[in-house]
C-alpha cells in the first residue's frame, strides 16, 4: 500500500512539474475593433504561420532572390532584427513572410536573430516595445549590431526585402 502510494505520488509530481516547466506564451490571440483575430506580442515564427493563414501563404509562395540568400548564409557578423508586425495589416502579411522564408533559406541563425513582435491596430505591444522603439508604422524591421541600431526597412522595401536587408548588413564594419 505504501509503495502503491509513493509511486502515485511521484506521478502526480512529475505531471504538476512538467506543468509548471511548460513555455510561457509570450502574445495573446485577441479581436480587433472588426472582430477578426490579431495577434499582441512577442510571437514565435512557428506560432505566427501556424495561427495566421495568409502568412503561411505568402511564405510558402515567395523565392528570395539567391544572390541575397548567399550573403545572408555567409554573414559572420551578429545581428538581432526586431520585427514589429500587424496580423492584421497587409504589408506585414506581405513583407514579414518574405523576410522569414529568406532567412529559412539562408540557414544562419548563429548570426541573425529575429524576434517578432505583434502590435495591435494603435501600434501598441504587451512589452511597450513599440513605444521603446518609436514604431509608427507597420512593418518596421530594426537591425542592431552590437547593441546600436544600424538600420530599418519600414512598412515596405525600396528593392526588395532581402536586398533591402543585405544593403543593411553591408553597412556594419
Amino acid at each position: 500500500m505504501v509503495k502503491k502510494n509513493f509511486v502515485l505520488g511521484l506521478i502526480l509530481a512529475i505531471i504538476f512539474m512538467g506543468c509548471t516547466m511548460l513555455p510561457k506564451k509570450t502574445y495573446k490571440i485577441v479581436k480587433d475593433k472588426n472582430g477578426k483575430d490579431i495577434a499582441v506580442g512577442i510571437i514565435p515564427e512557428k506560432d505566427l504561420l501556424r495561427e495566421f493563414p495568409s502568412f503561411s501563404a505568402q511564405y510558402k509562395a515567395f523565392v528570395p532572390d539567391s544572390n541575397a540568400v548567399a550573403y545572408l548564409s555567409h554573414f559572420k557578423k551578429p545581428v538581432k532584427v526586431l520585427v514589429f508586425l500587424g496580423t492584421w495589416c497587409p504589408d506585414s502579411r506581405r513583407e514579414v513572410p518574405r523576410f522569414l522564408k529568406a532567412l529559412a533559406k539562408a540557414h544562419n541563425p548563429s548570426s541573425i536573430a529575429v524576434k517578432l513582435i505583434a502590435v495591435n491596430r494603435s501600434k501598441i505591444d504587451a512589452e511597450n516595445l513599440s513605444k521603446k522603439y518609436k514604431i509608427t508604422r507597420v512593418p518596421t524591421f530594426v537591425v542592431f549590431s552590437n547593441q546600436s541600431e544600424v538600420g530599418r526597412i519600414v512598412e515596405y522595401p525600396k528593392v526588395s526585402m532581402e536586398g533591402d536587408f543585405v544593403k543593411i548588413l553591408k553597412t556594419i564594419h
